[in-house]
C-alpha cells in the first residue's frame, strides 16, 4: 500500500468510502433542495471508487482515470437494481445515465468528451462544507 495514494484516500482519507458519499449526499440535498433519486445515490456512493484499485496518485494520469472505474461500477449496480425492481427495457437506460452521472463528475472527463459536467460535479466539490474541520484535516 506504499504507493497507493488513491487506495489510502478511499479507505482513510478525504474520499473515505462511507463518509465522503454521505457528505456528497448532504451537499446534493442542500444544493438542489431535494433528496437524490436512488440511481443518483448509486452514483454518489460509487463515483470515486476508481481511486481504490491501487491508484498511485490523485492528479496524475492514473488519478485522472479514476472516474472510469467508479462509473463502470455505478452503472452495473444501477442496472442490476433496476432489473430487480422490474424496470424492464428502461434498466439499461438508467444504468447508462448513472454511469454518465458518475463519469462526468470529473471536469477532466467532461472536457475530454466535450460534454458538460454532470449534476454530481457541484455536490462533490461542495461536500467539504459538510465536514467538520477537524475531521477533514485528520483525513487529509
Amino acid at each position: 500500500m506504499k504507493n497507493c495514494v488513491g487506495t489510502r484516500s478511499l479507505l482513510f482519507g478525504v474520499h473515505q468510502i462511507f463518509w465522503h458519499p454521505f457528505t456528497v449526499w448532504c451537499a446534493w440535498f442542500s444544493l438542489f433542495g431535494k433528496f437524490p433519486k436512488w440511481g443518483e445515490c448509486v452514483a454518489i456512493f460509487f463515483h470515486d471508487w476508481g481511486y481504490g484499485f491501487g491508484c498511485p496518485n490523485m492528479d496524475g494520469p492514473e488519478g485522472r482515470k479514476h472516474p472510469e472505474i467508479g462509473a463502470k461500477i455505478a452503472g452495473k449496480v444501477a442496472g442490476r437494481i433496476a432489473r430487480l425492481l422490474g424496470y424492464g427495457e428502461w434498466a439499461a437506460q438508467l444504468a447508462h445515465e448513472v454511469k454518465e452521472l458518475s463519469l462526468y463528475h470529473s471536469t477532466h472527463y467532461a472536457q475530454k468528451a466535450g460534454k458538460p459536467v454532470s449534476a454530481l460535479y457541484l455536490p462533490d466539490k461542495v461536500s467539504i462544507l459538510f465536514d467538520p474541520c477537524w475531521w477533514y484535516l485528520l483525513r487529509a
